[in-house]
């Protein structure tokens, strides 16, 4: 992965990082941890490939509540996908 600094594509973070166990990237923002890690020294190409990514998975697959978090949390229960 090519890398830069001083990017100019803002990061799709909500301020929600969130993870499940059915799912590999942030609920929050559908990013891998790999992405959000890199993110700073991505290049602005490798930005936009992950933000239509974000984008494309958004229409394939419904978002996880984080209401159902919540609830999977207070009753110790993961397993449910």
């Amino acid at each position: 992965m090519a890398k830069q600094n001083g990017s100019t594509i803002r990061s799709p973070c909500v301020g929600t990082c969130l993870y499940d166990s059915s799912v590999t990237y942030c609920i929050g923002c559908r990013r891998t941890p790999a992405e959000i890690y890199d993110w700073l020294i991505m290049t602005n190409e490798e930005k936009l490939e992950v933000l239509r990514r974000i984008e494309d998975d958004k229409m394939d697959r419904p978002k996880v509540s984080s209401d159902k978090l919540i609830e999977r949390t207070k009753t110790g229960d993961s397993s449910e996908h």
